[in-house]
């Protein structure tokens, strides 16, 4: 097929085709800004350039070309050669026609301050409206075309002219702030309802009308309506046109912010061919146990795992699996879907950058680098680990979540930075929104909004997944009802995007094994295929012993604080140095308080008991993992009580572990903040019951298939022989089983058909990762600029960058602390402010955004405790989604998190 960019070349020009063409304008400067306007025809031909850059630089011809070659596969049409290329001309022309609507006199006059021109009567919404009236130009010259112009059947005609009604939804909506489903916008539309005064403006292109009529125009909606997506064309039409709209609405912005700020973006943060050799030779180079894995790797080397349990075997075996991972990674390069699956403690995250390099070394097209993380604290984490394994800087890393605030990129000197520019901020603010980035850390949320949003902001980024690779870890921390619709994407974009997806974790679930309605069936790799050799092995198997004596008794919290001191005192009799680390894990904050009363006069020192919960805030969470890491801290008695955020990628090391039976997965993951090094004798996980696991996993198919399948001495098996693929299997069996049933609500009977019919919206809403409504409250604190990290030194808790920006806005750190009092109401203000121009307020609103996380905490929305929270709260300065917690003195501790006590109710809302 042609390129686009020929296409594009060849598409019909404006100063051509338009009469008077130099009298219309698309935009006005912004006020005080002394340049011209511009023309329409000065737009079109910047939006083709940036089109022309996305599409070379992403690599997106080949993939436009897959798509449609998929669309039409088995050839029954006839005259592939005509449909192929005319689908990819129809695809290259929503860009070219989408403004040709602003024309419309009304925009002239309104929009522009046109004087040439005078306003018309019309029922048009808007009556200065463009995109609807380009879409109907697009629409009557494609399909004069598609009648009139090729000697083709009348099913053709009908297939061509399909698609062409799928694309102009693109032209149609590329304003809008979400798309709808195509035909939904066409039913009653103004092509109808405004066919006699809309025609006379294909006159104004010289575009001939004699076939579309508007009895054409009703008929034909019945009969596209009546066209059934084949099999192999659902994903194909759902891509082909969701990466039409992502490409004009990306091109369209980047131009349109181009001449508003007279500055050009010459970055869209790519890995080129310098930074791809730096990452490669990092990966070798960087570590000296990562240099020795290479070597031994391209050698003839064989893996021998040691068996005996000490620090050293264990550090042999994890060189050993990156030995294992090297080999089979540089066998398998061209193949897209890979597993890695390794114990905890293994170092899937060192092993995920090894594979990166691999990749990036055999496949000169991939050129970006998703990761993707269930939970915050890992993608901080990683974050470090990256920058430094790959010899990365700041401006080559993107952190995407809710807690990242605004990200500058370091290209000016940091004496200009007080100074700065504002075009520095505009270049930047578009870094931001479109991801200008080569590597980028996000949650799985983002991530997976990326690949099935229907709103147009997250759209932008869909043709950035082409020709990258995407590591997405922890797995198993998906909800299972959402296993069946990752596993549909990820084949069908690794296919067809060529992307690469790495599936990590130390409780792998195998979702290939799921039956679905793909064209092919997924085929990963095992980079670890003997994986069961590593986790059976001394230095991970017996590391941590599971012990079920108190998982069949009923406990008060009394009893169990009993248990723990004798386990702990008993630990501490055998411990070289007089010391131990106990962890105590319940699933509810309530259970945590009640166990903190229960042991705080009695615990060796009271003032190493440590409280940590999903209600406590990120300095706080910060100073108590960099407590439990500071070497010389492991002499003492240490208590750690928490709720399950412990298991989200903490990186701790303790002795002894107690846990409230939850998940089998969860279970494990807890158990991984046990002897994590393996240089103390085997230690002990006791697993309790005294919060009811099921208030929170009760549509969780793991839950309910150990519940009713599972007796408790497999339970015990799973966990010592690490086979979660038994539990895994039963609960792929239940997604499977749960498909084959008509009358019920599943991936085959209700989500599937929303793709088939291109239903945007519910594809979006039909998969949602978290379910549970949350909502956030402030708590007005003074918080430290800075703690001690665990190794003494100073740790910024506020970046320079937000220091700056509060600073702009007359906050000043007292006594090293930022008073969360005036952050609230820079937000509160900012937000308010309808004056500040779009991309200041943006910026402002991104930046503070990120220092308001510092000062947040979450909980399950319910009336009740919304209610409850309302009573310590100012409801004048509430806004959005967040609670301001103005009496926090009543009902907060930094310490400790929220004081439940003070709520009728809070067994089952705060973790």
């Amino acid at each position: 097929m042609k390129t686009l960019k020929i296409l594009i070349q060849n598409a019909l020009r404006v100063k051509i085709i338009l009469k008077n063409s130099e009298s219309y304008l698309a935009h006005l400067p912004p006020l005080n800004d002394n340049i011209p306007a511009e023309t329409l025809s000065e737009h079109l031909e910047l939006v083709f350039e940036y089109l022309n850059r996305n599409v070379d630089e992403n690599g997106l011809d080949i993939i436009i070309d897959r798509l449609i070659e998929c669309i039409i596969l088995n050839g029954s049409l006839g005259n592939e050669e005509i449909l192929r290329e005319y689908i990819k001309q129809l695809f290259a022309d929503t860009i070219a026609f989408h403004d040709f609507g602003k024309v419309n006199e009304n925009f002239q006059t309104e929009r522009m301050k046109n004087n040439l021109f005078r306003s018309v009567s019309t029922i048009m919404k808007p009556a200065y409206g463009h995109s609807e009236l380009g879409a109907f130009i697009y629409l009557v010259y494609h399909l004069e075309i598609i009648n009139a112009k090729f000697n083709l059947t009348e099913e053709q005609k009908v297939f061509l002219s399909f698609i062409a009604f799928l694309f102009v939804n693109s032209v149609n909506l590329h304003h809008n702030p979400k798309i709808v489903e195509p035909l939904k916008k066409l039913k009653g539309s103004i092509f109808i309802k405004q066919y006699e005064k809309l025609i006379k403006y294909l006159d104004l292109y010289s575009i001939r009308q004699t076939n579309i009529s508007k009895r054409y125009f009703e008929n034909f909606v019945d009969i596209i309506n009546s066209i059934e997506i084949e099999k192999h064309q659902v994903f194909p039409l759902y891509a082909l046109t969701r990466l039409n709209f992502s490409l004009l609405t990306s091109s369209d912005y980047l131009a349109t912010s181009e001449y508003m700020n007279q500055l050009k973006l010459d970055n869209l943060g790519l890995i080129d061919e310098t930074l791809r050799k730096k990452i490669v030779s990092a990966a070798m180079t960087t570590h000296s146990y990562n240099a020795k894995a290479h070597q031994l790797a391209d050698s003839n080397f064989e893996i021998v795992n040691p068996i005996e349990r000490s620090g050293d075997n264990l550090n042999i075996i994890r060189q050993n699996m990156a030995i294992e991972v090297l080999r089979n990674i540089r066998k398998q390069s061209k193949n897209r879907l890979f597993y890695l699956e390794a114990p905890t403690g293994g170092g899937k995250t060192n092993l995920s950058m090894l594979i990166i390099a691999e990749l990036l070394n055999a496949n000169p097209e991939i050129n970006k680098v998703f990761y993707v993380f269930p939970f915050t604290t890992l993608i901080t984490q990683t974050h470090k680990a990256i920058l430094k394994t790959l010899d990365l800087t700041e401006n080559e890393v993107s952190l995407l979540h809710s807690k990242a605030g605004f990200q500058t990129k370091k290209n000016i000197k940091s004496e200009e930075l007080e100074d700065g520019t504002y075009g520095n901020e505009k270049l930047n603010y578009l870094n931001n929104l479109f991801v200008h980035y080569p590597i980028c850390l996000l949650t799985h949320i983002r991530f997976f909004d990326i690949i099935k949003t229907n709103e147009k902001e997250t759209n932008y980024l869909f043709h950035r997944l082409a020709n990258s690779i995407v590591i997405i870890d922890e797995l198993q921390s998906y909800p299972p009802q959402h296993w069946d619709k990752m596993l549909y994407f990820i084949q069908n974009f690794a296919e067809i995007f060529n992307m690469k997806f790495v599936l990590m974790s130390a409780t792998l679930p195998r979702i290939d094994k799921l039956n679905l309605p793909l064209v092919n069936r997924p085929v990963f790799t095992d980079l670890l295929p003997n994986a069961k050799q590593y986790f059976t092995n001394a230095n991970f198997a017996d590391r941590v012993r599971f012990c079920f004596d108190y998982r069949d008794i009923k406990l008060e919290i009394s009893d169990l604080a009993d248990i723990v001191l004798e386990k702990s005192e008993e630990y501490i009799l055998r411990s070289e140095n007089k010391s131990v680390f106990t962890i105590v894990e319940f699933i509810f904050k309530k259970s945590v308080t009640a166990f903190e009363e229960a042991i705080k006069n009695r615990f060796f020192d009271e003032n190493c008991i440590f409280v940590l919960s999903g209600t406590i805030l990120e300095s706080r969470r910060r100073e108590i993992i960099n407590f439990l890491k500071n070497e010389k801290n492991k002499s003492k008695k240490v208590l750690l009580i928490t709720t399950q955020v412990v298991e989200a990628g903490v990186d701790i090391d303790m002795d002894l572990g107690f846990k409230n039976l939850s998940l089998i997965d969860s279970d494990e993951q807890l158990a991984g903040r046990v002897n994590r090094n393996v240089k103390k004798e085997p230690c002990n996980v006791y697993l309790f019951q005294i919060n009811n696991a099921g208030v929170i996993y009760k549509k969780d198919q793991r839950y309910s298939v150990t519940r009713d399948n599972i007796s408790a001495e497999e339970h015990e098996n799973i966990l010592k022989t690490k086979n979660f693929d038994k539990l895994y299997d039963l609960v792929l069996g239940e997604i499977d089983k749960k498909n084959g049933f008509k009358e019920m609500q599943n991936f085959n009977n209700t989500y599937y058909p929303y793709i088939q019919r291109l239903d945007y919206e519910n594809i979006h809403k039909g998969f949602q990762i978290i379910e549970n409504q949350n909502f956030s409250i402030f708590v007005p604190l003074s918080l430290p600029i800075l703690i001690l990290d665990e190794k003494d030194n100073d740790e910024r808790i506020f970046s320079e960058d937000e220091l700056f920006f509060l600073k702009q806005n007359n906050v000043i750190p007292i006594d090293g602390k930022i008073d969360g009092v005036s952050v609230w109401d820079i937000y509160f203000q900012m937000i308010k402010n309808r004056e500040v121009e779009f991309i200041k307020k943006e910026i402002g609103r991104k930046t503070i955004t990120g220092i308001i996380s510092k000062f947040t905490f979450s909980v399950f929305s319910t009336d009740k405790i919304k209610r409850e929270l309302l009573t310590f709260s100012n409801p004048e300065k509430q806004f959005d989604d967040y609670l301001y917690l103005e009496h926090h003195h009543l009902c907060y501790d930094y310490v400790k998190g929220l004081i439940e006590s003070k709520f009728d109710s809070s067994e089952n809302f705060i973790l």
